[in-house]
């Protein structure tokens, strides 16, 4: 380090202690104006650098933010897809099962119960659901008035006539 006689005291330390080198100068505290040109060019790339790097980090954060956005749109919009699809899957399945009973007599009430995935499958299951239910259905035995279970009249109107007048 330059001696105060060396430099003609600026920026110089001054001696302590008792000239013996026993004790090592002390240096002043930096202040703004002993860093000089080259140091304030410095601070102020630094800062630059710094203000550069956090607009970057905003801008990226602002592209991040809209990837996200974009991103939630896009699953938002596959899943309205999804949904549907599904829900055209399934009014195609019921208007297949509405046309299978129709095509079979099959009632109303028995059209939730048809299943399959394809109109054989339908087919085949209201076929078998019109047997179940013929199978469950007793045919009439007792005529009662006068019909005797097969849709004709067991007495013709001019015998019940004939009985009726006596003749």
């Amino acid at each position: 380090m330059p001696k105060d006689d060396e430099n003609g005291g600026e920026g110089a330390t001054p001696p302590t202690g008792t000239g013996d080198g026993a004790t090592p100068p002390t240096t002043p505290p930096a202040t703004g104006d002993s860093i000089g040109d080259a140091g304030r060019a410095a601070i102020k790339a630094e800062r630059d650098a710094a203000k550069a790097a956090r607009e970057e980090a905003k801008a990226a954060t602002a592209e991040l933010e809209r990837i996200r956005a974009a991103l939630a749109g896009k699953e938002s919009d596959e899943q309205t897809v999804a949904t549907a699809r599904a829900e055209a899957e399934a009014a195609k399945a019921t208007a297949l099962r509405y046309k299978v009973a129709a095509e079979k007599g099959l009632p109303a009430d028995l059209i939730p119960r048809l299943v399959g995935d394809t109109e054989a499958d339908l087919a085949a299951d209201a076929d078998a659901l019109i047997a179940l239910v013929a199978k469950g259905k007793p045919k009439r035995k007792d005529a009662g008035a006068g019909n005797n279970g097969d849709g004709k009249p067991a007495i013709s109107p001019d015998a019940v006539l004939r009985a009726a007048l006596g003749r």
